[in-house]
Parts: structure tokens; C-alpha cells; sequence
């Protein structure tokens, strides 16, 4: 239980599994994160792990509360860290909700163009999440192909250009 840990890893531990149950109410989830976020808001790693464990909770509308920590006063687009902790993990480590409609590749499409002006790096490696459309089923396939083709027609970086190309050659001849 989150009251009894009596260190970080465990207090961390406790609030991933506390967030991913169903059975607890929004008001006591948002309680529970509202505490850990107060307790530790000056150390910034510990609110990157803050923003991973909402990241990645698989309970349906991931990616109504990603958009609504994008405008937390503790994330900020132009800090790599904190685009790690909450974009990178929900796009590569929450498929369920990532994958769930087309939504969310939409909003990573915006994601990816944002921050290809910012920090063309880390544009790249979230693009990785799209070259794997391959190894979905056919409509998220063709979902993500059309990301990564609608993303070939904008201008990237050489960074973010090379692993959307990376994506796409398989695409064309299909």
C-alpha cells in the first residue's frame, strides 16, 4: 500500500499499481497523484517517473489524460526528459490506448512536428513508434503508414526525415 512504503521505489511501485486498478474511483486516483506530485514536485525525476506511471496507465482514455498532463504546469515540451517520460511512454509503452482508435496517432503526428523544430532527436525516436506499422493488424497498419506518408510530405528535419523514409520504402511498393 502507498501509506506503508517507506522509500521512493516502493512509493513509485505502489502508485503504478494503484493507478492501473479499476476498481479505485477517479477522485481516489487523482488524490493518490495529487499527494505523490505535491510531496515530491522540486525533484524533477521523480516527477518524469509522476508523469511515466500516468503514461502508461493501461485504463481506457490514456489519451485524454496525456493531453490534459501536456498542459501541467511541471511538463514542458522543449525538456527531453519530460517528453520521454510522458509522450515517448505512452506512444511506446501504453499500446492499448495508444493503439485504440486512430486518435492517437494523430496526436503523435502533432507531437512529432512540434518537436522536430525544438529537438529534431528526439522527433526521430518518436517516429520509431510509427515504422512498426507492419506488425499491426491491417487497419492500424495502414493508420500509422498514412502517418508516417503524410509526415514524408512535411519538412523534417534530416534527423526525423530519415526514420520516417526508414518506414515507408516497404509502403510504397505495397
Amino acid at each position: 500500500m502507498l501509506a506503508d512504503a517507506d522509500n521512493l521505489t516502493d512509493r513509485a511501485a505502489a502508485l503504478r499499481g494503484l493507478v492501473g486498478l479499476a476498481s479505485l474511483s477517479t477522485d481516489e486516483r487523482d488524490t493518490h497523484l495529487d499527494a505523490f506530485y505535491r510531496q515530491w514536485s522540486s525533484e524533477s525525476l521523480v516527477v518524469d517517473q509522476w508523469f511515466t506511471v500516468q503514461a502508461v496507465n493501461p485504463l481506457a482514455g490514456g489519451l485524454d489524460r496525456v493531453r490534459a498532463l501536456e498542459r501541467h504546469e511541471a511538463f514542458n515540451l522543449k525538456n527531453p526528459n519530460k517528453v520521454r517520460a510522458l509522450i515517448y511512454a505512452f506512444a511506446l509503452r501504453n499500446p492499448r490506448n495508444f493503439h485504440d482508435g486512430d486518435a492517437g496517432y494523430g496526436w503523435l503526428r502533432e507531437r512529432i512536428v512540434d518537436l522536430d523544430a525544438i529537438n529534431p532527436q528526439v522527433a526521430a525516436r518518436l517516429a520509431r513508434a510509427l515504422i512498426v506499422w507492419r506488425r499491426h493488424d491491417a487497419r492500424r497498419g495502414a493508420a500509422m503508414r498514412g502517418v508516417l506518408q503524410w509526415l514524408q510530405g512535411w519538412d523534417l528535419s534530416t534527423d526525423t526525415r530519415e526514420i520516417v523514409d526508414k518506414g515507408l520504402p516497404s509502403a510504397i511498393t505495397r
